[in-house]
């Protein structure tokens, strides 16, 4: 969650389409995992922040973001880490 933010959207590029706009983190974390359990790369995502004055921008995109959306959902996720990362 970003201080000062009134909102998230999920976007593709290179395109730049927006997949979706949310309210928190936390749903914009559902639309990621149900985009890449459907076969988009996550390396195509990018998850934004919208502030109240116009303000905004990326916060996580990628593996780092899919890693973030399915460990914040308590989804497995370690296999999505470096192995010199990984838990033993």
């Amino acid at each position: 969650m970003i201080d000062g933010a009134e909102g998230y959207s999920l976007r593709l590029i290179p395109s730049d389409k927006i997949l979706g706009r949310f309210a928190t983190t936390h749903d914009a974390w559902r639309a990621m995992v149900a985009a890449t359990d459907e076969g988009r790369s996550p390396r195509l995502l990018v998850l934004d922040w919208h502030g109240a004055n116009g303000s905004g921008g990326p916060v996580s995109s990628g593996r780092t973001l899919e890693y973030l959306a399915r460990s914040g959902l308590g989804l497995p996720a370690d296999y999505l880490r470096s192995p010199d990362q990984r838990r033993r």
